[in-house]
């Protein structure tokens, strides 16, 4: 017959329990509490690009004063989907007017991986868009310029 206690740590006696207290039998072992590395992370919703023409578009008029405004507007968007090179380029193409569209399409620049080049030879097209100053030239003569450069 297995050892019965009549009392436990601290003083308190059992013997006067309507039941006989037995040690459980089973060999099976005792499952462990989950360590950190098992514990599942709460899951989020991914960030989603905001649609063109809404409220939290970025939003371009295809000048140099506003050019700096939906640069920073866009990366805030990119930091938070995760997007990255041509995805990057892709994206923020998809966000302009046509005509702005077409032209920063264009670019051989936009077919390539490297956001950094893309946006540097943007920044090029619209002369003054950091505040330092307005140039002569508008993004259209700018690629014609190009388009010229290209031929000879």
């Amino acid at each position: 017959m297995p050892h019965v206690p009549n009392s436990i740590p601290g003083g308190k006696i059992l013997s006067n329990l309507p039941f006989a207290y037995a040690p459980p039998t089973s060999t099976k072992p005792i499952a462990s509490a989950p360590t950190i590395a098992q514990h599942s992370t709460m899951s989020t919703t991914p960030y989603e690009m905001p649609f063109h023409s809404t409220d939290h578009t970025p939003k371009f008029d295809g000048t140099s004063d506003t050019l700096a405004e939906f640069i920073d507007a866009y990366k805030e968007c990119v930091d938070r989907a995760g997007l990255q090179g041509l995805d990057k380029i892709k994206g923020i193409i998809k966000y302009l007017e046509r005509e702005d569209r077409e032209l920063w399409a264009g670019l051989p620049e936009a077919q390539m991986s490297d956001y950094d080049a893309f946006m540097k030879e943007i920044k090029v097209m619209y002369p003054g868009w950091d505040g330092m100053g307005k140039g002569d030239m508008c993004p259209r003569t700018y690629k014609c310029l190009r388009a010229n450069m290209r031929k000879s």
